[in-house]
């Protein structure tokens, strides 16, 4: 694991989370796990996910003991909001885990196929740049057809549409506009859209035959 894609200060108020018995429910996914698994970037938010949430006044009282708490929502079952200027999260996530969890820096963790499902899906909603640097790792351990498997098997329960996904993954206009990512490993945006350009061109082509 590459811990030094944890910026300081969140993997300070990661190791005080660490101890809190409420967040035993969640585990970690998103940007920082795939990170840590990658080493590709910095990443600086935490968002936490749980079947079986804490109670929302929970979840705030323990933040407060910890330090300084802004809450942008406080809902049953989703807390959004900054911990000493670190972004945290804490959702109600139905969805399955594809894999077992693995504990890193003392919490549990979503696998990087399970985080790879849920990428496709926040692509598929919104793309930010840094969810197609991600998904470019992350296409270099698994292929795309093994994600689009994954990712109906993840969400059966919903209602999925590969095509869109597979679409999404082309479309760049919101990514485009996105804040830069804070990169450890050298690799530019024009070379990230012309993978994903070729790789669904591939896959489509491959399909028609």
């Amino acid at each position: 694991m590459f811990t030094e894609t944890v910026s300081p200060e969140t993997k300070r108020i990661l190791a005080l989370l660490a101890k809190e018995p409420f967040v035993r429910k969640y585990y970690l996914a998103g940007g920082t796990v795939l990170a840590l698994h990658y080493g590709h970037r910095i990443s600086y938010d935490l968002d936490f996910f749980s079947q079986t949430p804490e109670e929302k006044h929970i979840i705030v009282d323990r933040l407060t003991a910890l330090g300084k708490v802004f809450i942008k929502q406080n809902d049953q079952g989703t807390f959004n909001g900054i911990l000493d200027d670190v972004k945290i999260s804490f959702f109600i996530y139905p969805y399955h885990l594809l894999k077992p969890t693995t504990r890193v820096l003392d919490v549990e963790t979503a696998s990087s196929l399970d985080c790879a499902c849920m990428k496709l899906d926040a692509i598929g909603s919104r793309g930010l740049k840094r969810d197609f640097y991600d998904l470019y790792m992350i296409l270099h351990e698994y292929t795309l057809d093994e994600l689009l498997h994954a990712f109906k098997e993840k969400y059966k329960t919903a209602s999925t549409d590969s095509f869109h996904v597979l679409r999404s993954l082309t479309y760049f206009i919101d990514a485009e506009e996105d804040e830069a990512i804070n990169l450890l490993k050298p690799l530019d945006w024009e070379t990230v859209k012309t993978f994903f350009i070729k790789q669904v061109s591939s896959f489509t082509r491959e399909r028609l035959v």
